[in-house]
């Protein structure tokens, strides 16, 4: 890869501009190959369009309010084609009972809705690539830019501090996450919703660092309670795993279903053991796991409304077991989202240096609960009728909850699936650009 220096001047060349511009156009593609993006956090304006390959890479290694503070890594067109769309061009984008959700670019018609009826339990799973990297966390540090551990991110390609989803919000406003963006998830753009955790490190601090690249990630949502499932709310926040109220990460955890590494046997499906650090022992065909359950609880407010948030970023989300009911302090009941996120068995020699940018004593050689504050974000951005379309024909259609384990959206009346993503990499470890950042600043709490 060539190596390129780049700044906002030159950004700003390629932008577009006029009344007319149709945004919902896919990109044309600029060659612009970059190793390292000299930039503080940049936001990509809705009439800027940036085409890909590209590589953009900073990092926060000062608390300069000029220190660079987001690196970007996105592989692939089709990532950030329609970023630029509105909710409104998206739902106009094609006619049908579930509007943009029948717009070819998005999702395509096959044979089969699903893989059959399954009893008790509706799936639908979507599968993902990551997206970029930030020190952001909209959640525990909204609008503090760089102020978080290092985090990937999928879903939504323009996630930062900044970003939220608003009711009624201005279709130009920037930190609207179901207004902005691209998707790194099947369905491209009709999955506007932020992922992320906290990011893989190879080794301590030091210029010899690298960052560990996902071979798979994998979105179940999973409903025990089909037949009264709701639609998730747009805007909703989600923490889940070693996570205390206040955001606080602990730094190790009791491994079960909820919460686990593993080595993971792709014939199977399954992980064979839980373990409660990142495991270094997995044989040579087997990957290595890292799995997440968030709540399928929700608050309501006086009114009956979900809610969205709280001050303690817990208290309104509560987790119950597969098939217990919600609590009435938490009656309203979504589909549960987990987080299968899979990683390259490198060999024990290398995969002994992994640690998360959270873990206590991170930057050192060896620290002493590797994968220890494993946890993760979610908020919220489905467009609302690619929801409908696989709450109905997954979860609680007529034809009763479905296997929807390969981006289908069941007995809904179109048998079409989410448009697949390409996910092929060859290389998963990548320099970390700013090696030497944070030296263990964040809070730790040991909450096992």
């Amino acid at each position: 890869m060539t190596s390129a220096l780049v700044n906002l001047e030159d950004v700003g060349k390629f932008a577009r501009s006029g009344p007319n511009t149709k945004r919902i156009l896919q990109h044309e593609t600029f060659e612009v190959h970059m190793s390292l993006l000299s930039l503080t956090h940049l936001r990509r304006p809705r009439n800027m369009a940036l085409g890909l390959p590209l590589l953009m890479m900073a990092g926060p290694c000062s608390s300069s309010p000029d220190a660079p503070d987001v690196f970007d890594a996105v592989r692939n067109d089709a990532y950030t084609a329609y970023e630029n769309a509105s909710q409104q061009e998206i739902i106009e984008s094609a006619e049908g009972p579930f509007g943009g959700f029948s717009n070819d670019d998005f999702t395509v018609v096959e044979d089969r809705a699903d893989n059959g009826a399954q009893p008790g339990q509706g799936q639908f799973r979507v599968a993902c690539d990551f997206s970029h990297f930030a020190y952001d966390d909209p959640i525990v540090k909204p609008n503090e830019f760089g102020a978080a551990h290092l985090h990937m991110f999928w879903g939504n390609t323009t996630t930062d501090a900044a970003s939220r989803v608003t009711p009624d919000a201005d279709p130009d406003d920037p930190t609207q996450l179901l207004e902005n963006g691209g998707g790194t998830c099947q369905g491209g753009v009709l999955n506007r919703s932020a992922y992320w955790m906290p990011a893989l490190y190879s080794g301590g601090s030091g210029p010899d660092r690298q960052i560990v690249l996902p071979s798979d990630i994998t979105i179940y949502y999973k409903s025990y309670a089909p037949d009264i499932v709701q639609p998730l709310p747009q805007g909703v926040e989600f923490l889940a795993g070693n996570i205390s109220a206040g955001g606080a990460h602990g730094v190790s955890f009791v491994a079960n279903q909820r919460l686990t590494w593993g080595c993971y046997e792709p014939n199977r499906g399954l992980i064979v053991e839980d373990r409660s650090t990142i495991p270094t022992d997995c044989t040579p065909d087997q990957t290595i796991q890292a799995v997440v359950q968030f709540p399928q609880c929700i608050a309501t407010d006086a009114s009956g409304d979900p809610v969205l948030r709280s001050a303690d970023h817990l208290s309104h989300t509560m987790q119950v077991d597969n098939n217990d009911a919600c609590p009435a302090s938490h009656p309203y009941r979504v589909p549960q989202i987990s987080y299968l996120v899979e990683f390259p068995n490198l060999g024990a020699t290398e995969v002994s240096k992994w640690r998360l940018s959270c873990d206590a004593g991170f930057n050192n050689e060896n620290p002493p609960e590797p994968g220890g504050c494993l946890h993760a974000d979610w908020i919220g951005g489905w467009n609302d009728q690619t929801m409908d379309a696989w709450i109905t024909g997954c979860h609680n259609g007529p034809a009763g909850p479905r296997n929807c384990s390969a981006g289908q959206t069941g007995q809904n009346g179109t048998s079409r699936w989410l448009r697949d993503i390409d996910r092929s990499r060859t290389e998963f470890l990548v320099p970390d650009p700013c090696n030497s950042c944070f030296n263990d600043r964040m809070p730790l709490l040991d909450i096992d």
